[in-house]
């Protein structure tokens, strides 16, 4: 019986100190949001009716797109993120973004 209680005496004293420096370290992690995702996309409007109709969420630059002055369409997905949808077939002369995600710290 003394070894049992010695022996669940050191396991509770190494779990403590597992846990003492599980929040030492967690203290040290960095804040990041997600800014965007882009998706390379046969029919980006497509998506947007998708997102849109379907997801109810809000649309981004769709009409500069349709007028040939944006690169790409997107939607909102929350206050922070959006989702762009890169055609996969654009001019040589258009953006060369391909997918991708950015990260903010």
């Amino acid at each position: 019986m003394y070894a049992t209680l010695e022996y669940l005496s050191a396991i509770y004293r190494w779990q403590r100190r597992r846990s003492a420096r599980r929040q030492q370290q967690a203290t040290f992690a960095m804040e990041a949001t997600l800014d965007h995702v882009a998706f390379n996309v046969r029919d980006p409007m497509r998506l947007i009716n998708f997102y849109t109709e379907v997801l109810q969420l809000a649309p981004e630059k769709v009409a500069e797109y349709q007028e040939g002055k944006a690169y790409f369409p997107s939607v909102r997905l929350n206050a922070s993120t959006i989702l762009d949808f890169i055609p996969a077939f654009r001019p040589k002369s258009s953006c060369s973004l391909g997918a991708h995600l950015h990260v903010h710290y």
